[in-house]
C-alpha cells in the first residue's frame, strides 16, 4: 500500500494524517510533503498517526525534522494517535521526551494551536 497522505485544517493547526507504512518507500513522501507545508508558511502542526502501522527510523527522523522546523518559526508540533507497535518504536528510540505526543487528535489540537 502506497502512503497517502491527508491535509486538513483546524484553525491555525494544519493536519497531516498519513496512511499506510512510514518505511523506505513512504518516508520521503512523507517528509517532502511536510516540508513542503512549512516552506508555505504552516505555523502549528499537528501529525496524526492513528493510519500508521510500521515506521523506521528513517520516519522518526522525519517528524524530528518537521518539528524542528515548525519550532524554527515559532510554532506548535504534536503527535497523536499512535497505535500500540509505533509507540514502542518511539519508546525504544526515546524520542517520546523530543515530541509533543498526545493521545487523541482533541488533546493534540489543543497542544499545537
Amino acid at each position: 500500500m502506497a502512503l497517502e497522505i491527508g491535509i486538513e485544517q483546524a484553525g491555525q493547526v494544519t493536519i497531516a494524517a498519513p496512511r499506510g507504512r512510514l518505511d523506505t518507500v513512504g518516508t520521503p513522501l512523507f517528509e517532502s510533503r511536510i516540508t513542503t507545508l512549512i516552506r508555505a508558511g504552516t505555523g502549528h502542526l499537528l501529525i496524526d498517526l492513528s493510519e500508521v502501522h510500521f515506521v523506521i527510523s528513517m520516519g522518526i527522523r522525519a517528524l524530528l525534522i518537521a518539528a524542528d522546523g515548525i519550532a524554527g518559526r515559532g510554532g506548535r508540533f504534536a503527535v497523536c494517535g499512535m497505535s500500540a507497535e509505533v509507540s514502542h518504536v518511539f519508546d525504544v528510540a526515546g524520542i517520546g521526551r523530543m515530541l509533543t505526543i498526545c493521545a487523541s487528535r482533541d488533546e493534540a489540537l489543543i497542544q499545537a494551536g
